[in-house]
């Protein structure tokens, strides 16, 4: 078979891509014109080189076959000149393209095949300003001229109207059209619906539709008639921003969009769809006392256990929240946290994620395998046989794993720390976080107000839907007056002394100080915490109640002492 020719030059091969940021090696198609200066296209990511001479060439398929979904380069002027025709593959009549100014760009080698097609757009003074190609065999585009600033798809031909369709692409708009027009009852016949669609899908529907902003306000009416998969409905909620919230409505419907329920017969069901059945527009957010009425009728559960009675009697147990944890330096922070660890990995068999940022992670290993064998492993005085301690740790990943540590390395960034954080509850369904200590992570901030609000209220996103996670953090406290007790000596706590306090108290839901005296001369006293409660979003119940955990120098737990409430 003879190299074909096209309309605009001669196909001679395909080579790599010369945009520096395109990665396609075998996009670019090169062509030989009249004069035989040689120009080429890619077809991945639109690019056009006029001189591609210096490219890397690739040969083409070497059966000679024609690559019909290699079409040429031409100018608007030039596209402007090709033919009409229906779309039979999409049941769009000839009709409906004429309507809408669609060209039909054939092939060079017959002057027949059709290989693509050409949607006009223009400006807000009309004018034809470019065409966005798409390939009738493949779902790929570039634009001829220029979309930038451009009206929607079809919106030069309605300047203003009671209703206004806006479909997610052009082959939409045309196949909505077409079923109103067809459809419509005979005193309607003379009218022509007004279907518009977005320039470049649902990815970029917000600025499409900022963009247009003027032109929207211009009908009574806006019907949104996005696709039916996730990414199409996203894009329908998210557009809220940029229209009227009285006067938009969201269609819903049985296929993934408007051309599918053409071509499968559904054409009188999309048609109510979006004539009567579209519902009003409902920014995010925002629900109803119907919507809302399983949900609340449903008795609240009690959270999971504490590892200490009495916290589990004034919170009613451990739900999605975020729990900060202040005392003084070396007061028992880490190791509430570990016990709580222990807790969660032996007690509740749930995954959980550790960023402890002033300990390695072989150290928390080695303090909770101690935990299991009720020995202080950790400390260089205990004695403990490696084998047993060895089957106490590699328990926390029997039969899954439940035990995830940061390595940080002496890294404490935020952004690392939150990503990880995310991946672990997308990917391990972790639910419980740690973070030990919040402060270290603000500690080279030039502003930590600034900082701890950013950090807090994107913890806060770990919280809700979809990860649901309950996140444990602690802090270090500002000193208190000269005339109060020091912290390290048993002063109490208050809210106002977490470092960074506005933030950290507004975000959490719970607040606990803790208060030890670590110079006292009785070692039960030294070894003694009081845990006070300094907020209580959920209930309430918990605010200025406190409770006594003791850590036992010879077991190396940190649990309730053996007496009543």
């Amino acid at each position: 078979m003879s190299t074909p020719y096209l309309k605009g030059g001669r196909f001679v091969k395909h080579i790599a891509c010369t945009s520096p940021t395109c990665t396609s090696s075998d996009a670019m198609a090169v062509y030989v014109q009249a004069d035989g200066k040689q120009d080429a296209t890619c077809f991945s990511c639109g690019h056009y080189d006029s001189n591609p001479s210096g490219a890397s060439m690739i040969p083409d398929n070497p059966s000679g076959e024609t690559r019909a979904k290699v079409h040429s380069v031409l100018s608007v002027a030039q596209i402007s000149e090709c033919p009409t025709r229906g779309i039979p593959s999409r049941e769009i009549h000839l009709s409906t393209c004429e309507f809408y100014g669609v060209r039909t760009l054939l092939a060079g080698y017959d002057g027949k095949t059709p290989v693509a097609l050409a949607f006009p757009y223009y400006d807000t003074h009309h004018n034809l300003i470019g065409y966005k190609k798409r390939l009738l065999t493949e779902k790929i585009f570039n634009v001829i001229g220029t979309t930038k600033e451009c009206l929607l798809f079809g919106a030069h031909k309605f300047p203003s109207g009671k209703k206004l369709y806006i479909t997610e692409g052009e082959v939409d708009a045309l196949s909505l059209y077409q079923i109103l027009k067809d459809l419509a009852g005979f005193e309607w016949k003379h009218l022509d619906p007004c279907v518009v669609s977005i320039p470049h899908g649902a990815r970029t529907a917000a600025a499409s539709l900022g963009r247009n902003r003027e032109y929207l306000s211009q009908f009574d009416e806006v019907i949104l008639v996005f696709d039916q998969d996730d990414a199409g409905q996203a894009a329908a909620a998210s557009v809220g921003q940029f229209l009227d919230p009285s006067k938009t409505k969201i269609a819903h419907f049985s296929e993934k969009d408007a051309n599918d329920m053409l071509t499968k017969g559904k054409s009188n069901e999309l048609k109510w769809a979006v004539l009567s059945h579209a519902q009003p527009y409902q920014p995010e957010g925002i629900t109803t006392s119907k919507e809302l009425l399983t949900r609340a009728l449903t008795p609240p559960e009690r959270g999971l256990d504490w590892p200490w009675p009495n916290m589990t009697k004034l919170t009613l147990g451990r739900r999605p929240g975020i729990h900060l944890f202040g005392a003084g330096v070396g007061v028992g922070k880490t190791e509430l946290l570990h016990e709580l660890i222990y807790h969660t990995i032996r007690n509740d068999k749930r995954p959980i994620g550790c960023f402890l940022l002033e300990e390695s992670p072989a150290r928390t290993l080695r303090i909770l395998g101690g935990k299991d064998l009720q020995r202080p492993t950790h400390r260089a005085d205990v004695s403990i046989d490696t084998e047993i301690l060895r089957r106490a740790i590699t328990s926390f990943s029997t039969p899954r794993e439940l035990l995830f540590l940061f390595d940080h390395k002496g890294s404490r960034d935020w952004d690392t720390i939150f990503s990880q954080a995310k991946y672990l509850a997308a990917v391990h369904g972790v639910r419980d976080i740690v973070i030990d200590p919040l402060t270290a992570i603000i500690s080279h901030e030039e502003s930590t107000d600034r900082a701890l609000h950013r950090i807090m209220s994107e913890m806060y996103t770990l919280v809700a839907d979809p990860f649901n996670c309950t996140v444990y953090v602690s802090s270090h406290l500002n000193e208190p007056p000269r005339d109060k007790t020091p912290h390290e000596e048993g002063g109490r706590v208050f809210e106002s002394q977490f470092t960074g306090s506005r933030a950290m108290i507004r975000f959490s839901d719970y607040v606990w100080g803790m208060e030890r005296n670590k110079q006292a001369a009785d070692v039960v006293e030294r070894n003694t915490t009081i845990i006070r409660n300094l907020k209580d979003r959920d209930h309430g119940i918990a605010t200025g109640e406190t409770f006594s955990l003791f850590y036992d120098q010879s077991t190396g737990r940190y649990l309730e002492p053996n007496k009543d409430f």
